[in-house]
Protein backbone atom coordinates (compact mmCIF):
# COMPACT_ATOMS: atom_id res chain seq x y z
CA UNK A 1 0.00 0.00 0.00
CA UNK A 2 2.99 2.56 0.82
CA UNK A 3 4.30 1.99 -2.70
CA UNK A 4 0.79 2.86 -3.96
CA UNK A 5 0.69 5.87 -2.00
CA UNK A 6 3.78 7.32 -3.16
CA UNK A 7 2.79 6.75 -6.78
CA UNK A 8 0.15 8.52 -6.72
CA UNK A 9 1.88 11.61 -4.21
CA UNK A 10 4.17 11.40 -6.95
CA UNK A 11 2.00 12.02 -9.99
CA UNK A 12 0.20 14.51 -7.91
CA UNK A 13 3.49 16.10 -7.37
CA UNK A 14 4.20 16.31 -11.24
CA UNK A 15 1.26 17.86 -11.81
CA UNK A 16 1.23 20.70 -9.76
CA UNK A 17 5.10 20.82 -10.76
CA UNK A 18 3.90 21.87 -14.52
CA UNK A 19 4.49 25.26 -14.92
CA UNK A 20 1.44 25.57 -17.24
CA UNK A 21 -0.85 24.15 -15.17
CA UNK A 22 -4.23 25.92 -14.89
CA UNK A 23 -5.91 25.41 -11.62
CA UNK A 24 -9.32 26.65 -12.89
CA UNK A 25 -9.99 24.76 -15.40
CA UNK A 26 -8.45 21.90 -13.30
CA UNK A 27 -11.25 22.85 -10.68
CA UNK A 28 -14.07 23.23 -13.00
CA UNK A 29 -13.30 19.41 -14.78
CA UNK A 30 -13.21 18.59 -10.31
CA UNK A 31 -16.52 20.06 -9.92
CA UNK A 32 -17.94 18.76 -12.97
CA UNK A 33 -17.22 14.91 -12.33
CA UNK A 34 -17.98 12.13 -10.51
CA UNK A 35 -20.11 12.84 -7.05
CA UNK A 36 -17.87 10.43 -5.45
CA UNK A 37 -14.57 11.54 -6.69
CA UNK A 38 -15.44 14.74 -5.56
CA UNK A 39 -16.01 13.94 -2.36
CA UNK A 40 -12.78 11.46 -2.41
CA UNK A 41 -10.71 14.82 -3.87
CA UNK A 42 -12.56 16.95 -0.88
CA UNK A 43 -11.27 14.48 1.22
CA UNK A 44 -7.70 14.77 0.16
CA UNK A 45 -8.13 18.97 0.08
CA UNK A 46 -9.48 18.17 3.97
CA UNK A 47 -6.52 16.18 5.45
CA UNK A 48 -3.69 18.29 3.37
CA UNK A 49 -5.61 21.93 5.16
CA UNK A 50 -5.62 19.46 8.87
CA UNK A 51 -1.56 18.78 8.48
CA UNK A 52 -0.83 22.31 6.81
CA UNK A 53 -2.67 23.70 10.29
CA UNK A 54 -0.22 22.00 12.31
CA UNK A 55 2.82 23.29 11.15
CA UNK A 56 4.55 25.80 12.95
CA UNK A 57 7.06 27.48 10.05
CA UNK A 58 5.88 28.81 6.64
CA UNK A 59 7.82 30.89 4.52
CA UNK A 60 6.76 33.70 1.69
CA UNK A 61 5.65 31.08 -0.74
CA UNK A 62 3.41 29.10 1.50
CA UNK A 63 2.66 31.82 4.28
CA UNK A 64 -0.53 32.51 3.15
CA UNK A 65 -1.34 28.76 2.56
CA UNK A 66 -0.47 28.10 6.33
CA UNK A 67 -2.48 30.73 7.60
CA UNK A 68 -5.59 29.85 5.48
CA UNK A 69 -5.04 26.49 6.65
CA UNK A 70 -5.24 27.12 10.33
CA UNK A 71 -8.26 29.32 10.05
CA UNK A 72 -10.14 26.74 7.80
CA UNK A 73 -9.11 23.86 9.86
CA UNK A 74 -10.64 25.02 12.84
CA UNK A 75 -13.82 26.24 11.02
CA UNK A 76 -13.87 21.91 9.61
CA UNK A 77 -13.57 20.83 13.45
CA UNK A 78 -15.95 23.44 14.65
CA UNK A 79 -18.67 23.18 11.96
CA UNK A 80 -17.70 18.78 12.64
CA UNK A 81 -17.32 18.70 8.99
CA UNK A 82 -16.07 15.59 7.76
CA UNK A 83 -16.60 14.13 4.21
CA UNK A 84 -17.65 10.33 3.93
CA UNK A 85 -17.01 7.87 1.55
CA UNK A 86 -20.57 6.58 0.71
Amino acid sequence: MEERNEKDFNTIESVLNNMGFDEATVAKKLANTHPTLQQTFMRLAAEFIHNQAQKTHFDGRNESTGNACKKLSKLMIDGNMYFPHI
